[in-house]
């Protein structure tokens, strides 16, 4: 390659015109054409980060020296192999929702670096990425990307084709959260009010557990234990279950379902009013059609698990247990975005600094501080 400055070890340094620098393994490899053995040399990319350039020719030579002495070789996955792989996990073992836009996202990514050995893309090659979809996407879909990238990685880590994540400790990007505007409950009772009876008795699950709505949707009879008022959620976001113990209402209406079910033990629990599945995007149309005519564009299926958690910390002063209500592993996903209240707690700040301020007495001008004397004591000299 004319302009590569060596490095040793086989690795060379190529600077592009346009573009940063890239690392280059030379390998030379003799082979037979026309009966000769002839000397050819194949440049291999490892990616625009040096340490990974440098991490990658160790292990082309321990790859090299493992051969010579008669191990087998380890499996090497492209970066399209690999995405395939992952895919396909996480829709056919896990079953997972968002597995489609897992997909194009990382089908994006895919695009933009190529189709090589998954062990030579290095961190350079993630954050060029990033930083090209800067101006053109939102800081949370980047981070989204982000995300989906570093779990391949870790995924092809735990199965053994890749040693080291090149995306680790590259940081997310500063994301303002909203703030979301929650309703009261007569905004609530109004909306269910002017909701078919389908999409009211689901309004009314949301509202008493927190759920998601792909959660509410998937919920099975089986899942559903009227003799403890308990229901059980398959998480499918997170493959997982949490069983949430239920609202007297919400008792109280999917007792009525069932009987007019005859008292199903399977199915689905949600029904549209033909008496089949409901689809989510029909939901969200629906509620937004009649939020928007009662003059709440704002309110979402999202927003009850905002104010599930909002009045549950509320009313408990705990954040854990508005974390276990929503079932989230850790409770900084809960306080820092489902939890509303930041200015509410903020208020209450100021206000306690007004009330103590303004009970202080004020202190006498002279007490033993700088120059000043107490009264009565006279000159410190005479």
């Amino acid at each position: 390659m004319k302009g590569a400055v060596p490095l040793g070890a086989g690795l060379y340094q190529y600077k592009c015109k346009s573009g940063p620098r890239r690392y280059y393994l030379r390998r030379v490899e003799r082979v037979f054409e026309n009966g000769k053995k002839v000397r050819k040399e194949r440049w291999v990319s490892l990616g625009a980060d040096a340490v990974h350039a440098r991490t990658m020719v160790k292990k082309e030579r321990e790859k090299r020296d493992a051969l010579e002495r008669g191990e087998a070789p380890r499996i090497d996955l492209t970066l399209g192999q690999a995405v395939d792989w992952f895919v396909s996990d996480i829709r056919d073992r896990r079953k997972l929702l968002g597995w489609k836009d897992v997909r194009r996202n990382l089908g994006a990514f895919l695009a933009a670096v190529g189709d090589v050995p998954l062990r030579q893309i290095g961190r350079g090659d993630v954050m060029n990425y990033l930083q090209a979809k800067k101006g053109t996407l939102r800081p949370a879909t980047i981070n989204t990307i982000l995300r989906d990238v570093k779990r391949l990685f870790n995924a092809a880590i735990d199965a053994g084709y890749l040693e080291v994540n090149p995306a680790h400790r590259i940081r997310p990007e500063r994301v303002k959260l909203p703030v979301r505007r929650l309703p009261k409950s007569l905004e609530v009772e109004r909306l269910m009010s002017a909701s078919p009876v389908w999409l009211r008795r689901i309004i009314l699950m949301l509202a008493s557990t927190g759920c998601r709505l792909s959660e509410c949707l998937t919920l099975d009879w089986s899942d559903v234990d009227l003799t403890n008022g308990t229901v059980n959620l398959r998480r499918r976001k997170v493959d997982d279950e949490l069983e949430l113990p239920m609202t007297d209402r919400l008792k109280s209406e999917l007792w009525i379902m069932n009987m007019e079910r005859g008292g199903a033990t399977a199915g689905r629990v949600f029904l549209n009013a033909q008496g089949r599945p409901c689809p989510k995007e029909r939901v969200w149309k629906v509620m937004k059609d009649i939020a928007t005519g009662l003059g709440w564009p704002w309110l979402m299926p999202k927003t009850f698990r905002n104010l599930v958690a909002t009045e549950t910390y509320r009313a408990t002063g705990d954040m854990r247990v508005a974390q276990k209500t929503l079932g989230h592993s850790t409770m900084r996903v809960t306080e820092t975005v489902y939890v509303q209240g930041d200015a509410e707690a903020r208020s209450k700040g100021i206000a306690a600094m007004n009330r103590f301020l303004g009970q202080k007495e004020p202190e006498p001008v002279g007490n033993g501080v700088g120059n000043e004397t107490p009264a009565g004591s006279g000159s410190p000299r005479g």
